[in-house]
């Protein structure tokens, strides 16, 4: 523990020295190394003597005696404060071995001893270190021609904590005899062994009081001059990254004037939010990043959650592997990032390396492997060039954290996008819970969107979803109209990408009687010069034994939020919707995109009466399934298809059936497999093809609730974006649908927002990019008692086709979804 000297006069009498005015900035010092030094830390550096050198605004010099309790706790008793490049008389004595010696500078270059601390304590923290407070390990000491020493070292400083030093991770600092302290590049080290372990014993020194004297003195210190010490950290420093990250929307402009808002709010006189305020408001508050990612061709690291980058930290060249932890909650995003981290400073040489694709020998490379098996050679993907302004946080306790805009640049093939905005939080030893109510405060107060999503993921997902595809597709979209039916009808209708020709309607959230009004109303609040036709379909499943199920306590009594709103429109009461698929399918070959948002018994009705003109059918999108996760009308059932199963069958049968794979052998002739199949028969296949004639074919994707569950619409989002669009009458219509249906949500899964379901089938046909898409075969459960309504893939590793046919292996799957690119692309949509 680090404690002052008995008489309180002197160590004033110091501070003046070095024009510290009053004594309280070098009390909070001594109270900030001591939340960080070890216990029994032995802070020798000649025979007893201890020199911390203070890198801040006033480069104060601590020095003074070290000594061992007899219950072997240390006690380091600070004699003096000096300037930089003052020494102490008794390392004069020691080093020198005659006090009477005058200390010149060429004195001071050949005994450098004089004037070298053992520990560095940086006020404030330097960036990216999980401590302020160094020790100093190996020295570089370089010499001139002349075989004199020159004024400057190397040092190689490594952080500590109450956990020990850390050895692994480490800085190099130039330091001069005048006392000049520079954070630099790293440097070829040569060890320097001193001995930090034989110091005496504090009952041996009659001098010296005892140590509980000592305490009790440093305590009282505090005490009178009002300083509270700060409570450890939530926990002991650890490669753990937290922290809440939010997007911006909007300009440059709307960035900065929003976080200037907040900042000042931090700034009242006597306000603290959330218990925080901002403290050192003379740290420098901004800093500029340039890291560049790396990744293998198949960017596996993105695949596994992790990152590797390079980056220049003052200096430092530093590589740094990062691993996302598994999210708390499977489908909440409550925006809590948890990563592990791993990080070391690197050379010259080896970061060219690095950038010529070739393997370096740091523990943060070797570790790939076992972060992300399988990754293969690492090249640059991308490079993201960030100027971030901070504000510093202390909640009473002087536990601190980071409130950070980013102003974001990502460099892709020579391209550059942006810039984009972010708010960060980062939790810099204050507790999780803080945080987390801090984040909740700015989320409600200033409507921002939370982010899971690592600057990498972000630049990835640019990568794949910046290139909107130009054609214009047709569509027709079935619906059933509910709420998120409504806002995918919105977001189809106010996109240039679609054409939108026909609406048809089914039973589904709503009865049809009810769904009919329901377009309409989303229509008229479009306020559409040639609004498409709108078709009457199915009331009632196909299977008429079956009876309807309706989502009302989701939706609303009326489907739509119970939402008071006018309307006007007619249906075509002659041509029922199965009916007007067919049609326009014939009208327009292979041109259709037919979306199903609703059951899909219009679909199935349309292949059982005229399955000719459905082959005409571009492809087919539907939002219904769920494959890999939970359902949301019985544990493995999702609404769309469980409303109307044998549907469902009837459609993916049909599907399948006009996609199926053909078997070939090793000359790559087909192979025609006689009614009952041997094995003799089945070793004749080595491979299965897709012959069956474009024209036959209807491709069938499941966006299911594995994606969908993952993209809102958060309330806070939609309520900014009403702000920042006042007089925008349909932005307040979406809000008056949406507001029971977003209730419920919060209700029953504490969402702050609602799902997107159908927009997210609508987004995958604008722009593919947005889904990962798996092929499978598939499977709907139309009988069981406790499965109906069923969907699911059929992935047995197994190899004989007798029991699963890969022939079959042709319906998507929706399996990974881009999900803050399309939650940005959609709120631009509506809100255009």
């Amino acid at each position: 523990m680090l404690v002052f000297q008995t008489a309180g006069k002197h160590i004033e009498a110091g501070c003046i020295r070095i024009g510290i005015k009053d004594p309280k900035w070098l009390y909070k010092v001594v109270m900030e190394i001591n939340n960080y030094l070890p216990k029994d830390w032995r802070m020798t550096r000649t025979e007893n003597n201890f020199r911390i050198q203070v890198v801040a605004e006033h480069m104060a010099a601590l020095v003074g005696f070290c000594y061992r309790c007899t219950d072997d706790e240390i006690i380091q008793v600070i004699d003096t404060i000096l300037i930089k490049h003052y020494f102490d008389t008794i390392d004069a004595k020691v080093i020198l071995n005659d006090p009477h010696q005058k200390i010149t500078q060429e004195v001071k270059r050949d005994n450098p001893g004089l004037l070298i601390p053992n520990l560095y304590f940086f006020y404030p923290c330097p960036d990216g270190s999980i401590s302020p407070l160094f020790a100093r390990q190996y020295e570089k000491i370089k010499k001139g021609k002349d075989g004199k020493k020159v004024d400057d070292q190397f040092h190689r400083i490594h952080p500590l904590t109450k956990a020990g030093l850390d050895i692994e991770h480490f800085r190099w600092v130039r330091w001069a005899i005048n006392g000049d302290v520079e954070l630099v590049d790293a440097v070829d080290p040569t060890y320097h062994i001193k001995n930090y372990w034989d110091i005496p014993l504090l009952k041996d020194t009659l001098e010296r009081g005892g140590r509980k004297y000592y305490i009790d003195q440093y305590w009282k210190t505090l005490n009178k001059a009002r300083i509270v010490a700060p409570q450890q950290a939530e926990r002991a420093p650890s490669p753990y990254e937290i922290e809440y990250k939010f997007l911006i929307p909007g300009s440059e402009e709307d960035a900065y004037a929003l976080f200037n808002l907040i900042e000042e709010e931090f700034s009242q006189d006597g306000v603290a939010i959330e218990g925080f305020k901002i403290y050192n408001p003379i740290d420098k508050k901004a800093k500029n990043q340039v890291d560049v990612y790396f990744d293998d061709e198949n960017l596996t690291l993105h695949a596994m959650g992790a990152s590797f980058r390079l980056r220049r930290k003052k200096g430092d060249l530093c590589v740094t592997l990062k691993k996302r932890l598994p999210a708390a909650k499977k489908y909440t995003d409550e925006g809590l990032y948890e990563r592990i981290e791993e990080e070391s400073v690197i050379t010259l040489a080896q970061a060219k390396s690095l950038l010529l694709g070739e393997a370096i020998n740091v523990l943060p490379y070797r570790l790939i492997s076992y972060i992300a098996p399988g990754c293969g050679k690492l090249s640059q993907k991308l490079k993201v060039i960030n100027d971030r302004k901070i504000v510093n946080l202390e909640d009473p306790n002087h536990r601190k954290a980071e409130l950070c805009l980013d102003k974001v640049i990502y460099k892709i093939n020579r391209k550059k996008y942006g810039p984009y905005f972010e708010i960060e939080i980062e939790s810099k030893g204050a507790e999780r819970e803080k945080i987390r109510g801090l984040a909740n405060y700015m989320e409600e107060s200033f409507g921002l969107t939370v982010s899971r999503q690592s600057k990498y993921e972000r630049g990835i997902s640019l990568i794949k979803t910046l290139e909107v595809p130009k054609e214009k597709k047709s569509v027709i979209i079935d619906t059933d109209c509910g709420v998120d039916d409504a806002l995918a009808l919105i977001f189809a209708l106010k996109s240039p990408e679609l054409d939108v020709k026909a609406i048809t309607t089914v039973s589904g959230n709503v009865r049809v009687d009810k769904v009919i009004p329901n377009v309409f109303k989303v229509l008229n609040a479009l306020n559409l010069q040639s609004p498409p036709l709108v078709a009457k379909g199915a009331d009632s499943p196909i299977t008429k034994e079956k009876k309807p199920i309706i989502a009302d306590s989701v939706h609303g009594e009326d489907g739509l939020g119970d939402f008071i709103s006018t309307f006007s429109g007619e249906v075509d009461k002659n041509t029922p919707a199965w009916k007007v698929i067919c049609n326009l399918a014939r009208q327009y070959p292979k041109q259709i995109t037919l979306i199903t948002i609703g059951p899909l018994t219009n679909l199935a009705l349309a292949i059982q009466k005229d399955p000719e003109s459905v082959h005409f059918l571009k492809e087919i999108v539907a939002m219904g399934g769920v494959f890999f996760d939970i359902g949301n009308v019985n544990p493995d059932a999702e609404f769309n298809v469980a409303a109307d199963p044998d549907a469902a069958h009837e459609v993916v049968k049909f599907c399948r059936d006009s996609c199926l794979k053909t078997p070939i052998d090793s000359k790559g002739e087909k192979v025609v497999l006689p009614q009952k199949p041997t094995k003799e028969d089945y070793k004749r296949i080595v491979a299965y093809q897709d012959l069956t004639p474009p024209e036959k074919r209807v491709p069938l994707t499941f966006v299911g609730l594995d994606v969908t569950h993952k993209v809102l619409l958060r309330r806070t989002a939609l309520k900014r974006a009403i702000k920042a669009h006042d007089g925008n009458k349909l932005l307040k219509f979406i809000k008056g649908i949406s507001e029971k249906y977003m209730n419920f949500y919060e209700g029953n899964e504490g969402l702050p927002g609602c799902y997107l379901h159908d927009p997210l089938a609508v987004a995958y046909v604008i722009n593919p990019a947005f889904l990962e898409i798996k092929k499978h075969i598939i499977r709907v459960e139309t009988r069981g008692q406790f499965t109906n309504g069923m969907i699911f893939p059929d992935d047995r590793p197994t190899r004989n086709p007798e029991w699963r046919n890969p022939a079959e292996e042709v319906i998507g799957i929706a399996k990974q979804v881009e999900r803050e690119a399309f939650e940005e692309f959609f709120l631009r949509k509506i809100c255009e």
